[in-house]
């Protein structure tokens, strides 16, 4: 089916082929009469639309009484359709048209019946009014130009059909028909013709496409927009948070700055207190004997008359006194040393303080 397949039909070519049960070479551009069928009892489908073949309806195919759908169309054939069609009694699908059938049409009457059309030929005659062609409508007659009868609302002339009798038995005439009534009918059936079809068809199918098309743009579009949004927002964000850190690092240094002032002003300050101290003359102190010295910037828990009075054990000598060791009431043992003032007072000299006669303490706990 449709691969360009063209030349003729062997007469022999399909007499071994006894299974085959759907044979479908549409749409190519085969040429010659049909071979002969009768050998192929199994065959159910036969498409052959779309081609140029030739010649009488296949008289072989009435023996082909499986067949369910045959389809013919769009094809040369010529001659009378067959009275004994009606024997393919199991046909569901039947399509005639695009040919060039003359003739009447067989009483088709096949309850399986539900795809027939024989339009685009040359049959004439009244349509037969059988249950089965009656549920068919004018589309599947059209363009055959002296078909007739009560399917297609034609009348026939000289049918009993359309025929009404009087009242004294002779036959009388069918009222004419209106000009008006006839262009609506034309009308009719023009609407209904398959190229008007199909091109109505194609105007729907153009209309909704481009509907569909401007959805899905406006949709795309939508989804751009969010998203530049979107990315705008997180811009926005990043944006602030490093405006933040920036004011934090900014205010964390100017603290920083700021301490780093008040350090180099302190240190200035005791920079200018030492250089006075350097420049003013430190008077010579006088230290007086007899006096008692906590060593480390002990607590004065005691006095000298107190540490006197208390008994005390000698631990040794040094170059500038003697160390004795004291238990004082409170639990507590303290260390001291008594000091000479003559050894001291050469120490002294030296760096400018006076020293009185008699002993001293420094006591350390």
């Amino acid at each position: 089916m449709g691969f360009g397949l063209r030349g003729t039909f062997s007469i022999a070519t399909l007499t071994r082929l006894d299974q085959l049960r759907i044979l479908s070479l549409k749409n190519n551009s085969l040429t010659s009469p049909l071979p002969d069928f009768s050998s192929l009892t199994s065959l159910k489908t036969l498409v052959l639309d779309n081609n140029y073949f030739l010649g009488v309806f296949p008289p072989s195919l009435l023996s082909l009484h499986r067949l369910l759908i045959l389809d013919l169309s769009h094809n040369n054939f010529t001659g009378l359709l067959p009275e004994t069609l009606t024997v393919l009694n199991r046909l569901s699908y039947l399509r005639l048209d695009s040919n060039r059938f003359y003739g009447s049409i067989p009483p088709l009457n096949q309850s399986t019946l539900e795809v027939l059309n024989v339009s685009n030929n040359n049959l004439t005659g009244p349509i037969p009014v059988t249950p089965t062609l009656k549920k068919f409508k004018i589309i599947s007659f059209l363009n055959n130009p002296n078909l007739c009868g009560e399917i297609i609302n034609k009348p026939c002339h000289g049918s009993p059909f359309f025929n009404v009798t009087s009242g004294d038995g002779a036959a009388a005439a069918p009222p004419p028909t209106p000009l008006l009534q006839n262009a609506q009918s034309q009308q009719r059936l023009t609407a209904l013709s398959p190229s008007s079809q199909m091109k109505h068809h194609k105007k729907v199918g153009v209309v909704l496409g481009f509907v569909i098309g401007t959805l899905i743009l406006i949709a795309a579009v939508l989804c751009l927009f969010a998203l530049a949004k979107k990315r705008k927002e997180e811009l926005e964000q990043i944006e602030a948070k490093e405006e933040e850190y920036f004011v934090d690092a900014t205010a964390d240094n100017k603290g920083q700055r700021d301490r780093n002032s008040f350090s180099l002003q302190d240190e200035s300050a005791n920079a200018e207190i030492e250089i006075k101290k350097m420049k003013s003359p430190e008077k010579p102190r006088i230290v007086k004997s007899g006096s008692l010295i906590f060593c480390f910037g002990e607590e004065e828990s005691y006095t000298l008359e107190q540490l006197m009075r208390v008994s005390a054990e000698l631990l040794g000598r040094g170059t500038i006194g003697t160390t004795y060791k004291a238990a004082m009431g409170t639990n507590l043992v303290v260390s001291m040393k008594r000091l000479d003032a003559c050894k001291l007072r050469c120490l002294h000299f030296g760096s400018g303080a006076a020293v009185a006669s008699g002993p001293q303490f420094r006591c350390s706990s």
